[in-house]
């Protein structure tokens, strides 16, 4: 009994700790202070050249290849959705037709964009940067 009790006590403490971290671990990447700032950054800058600092979160952006993860080290995680790229980016410069979402990275909106597509279930099957010099 007293085995049973000490292994539940170490189990408790276990998911305590994992419960109480600041890291977003289940359904999205390690999201650390850093690049919550990095993504305020790339939000502030809307309208200016924010490719640098779309470049420091874009690994945050988890694309789904056919129930792939771009990210085979964490594994369980699940593909970015498209609250997840707005709560990380911002409301998007321009939905397309075909449903893409477009962030312009440069102050002129005819160049250099990231465009991001979404599966029928709102996960993201690419994200590719455009027309970037």
């Amino acid at each position: 009994m007293k085995k049973v009790t000490m292994m539940l006590t170490l189990i408790l403490a276990i998911a305590a700790n994992v419960f109480a971290s600041t890291a977003n671990v289940i359904g999205g990447p390690i999201i650390t202070t850093q690049d919550k700032a990095n993504a305020q950054q790339f939000v502030v800058l809307k309208g200016s050249d924010r490719l640098e600092a779309y470049k420091k979160i874009e690994k945050l952006i988890l694309v789904s290849d056919r129930n792939v993860i771009n990210q085979p080290d964490l594994m369980g995680v699940a593909p970015s959705s498209k609250s997840d790229v707005q709560s990380l980016m911002g409301l998007p410069d321009e939905i397309t037709d075909g449903g893409f979402w477009v962030y312009n990275l440069k102050d002129n909106t005819s160049s250099c964009k990231v465009v991001i597509g979404f599966d029928k279930i709102a996960q993201v099957i690419f994200c590719t940067i455009k027309d970037c010099d």
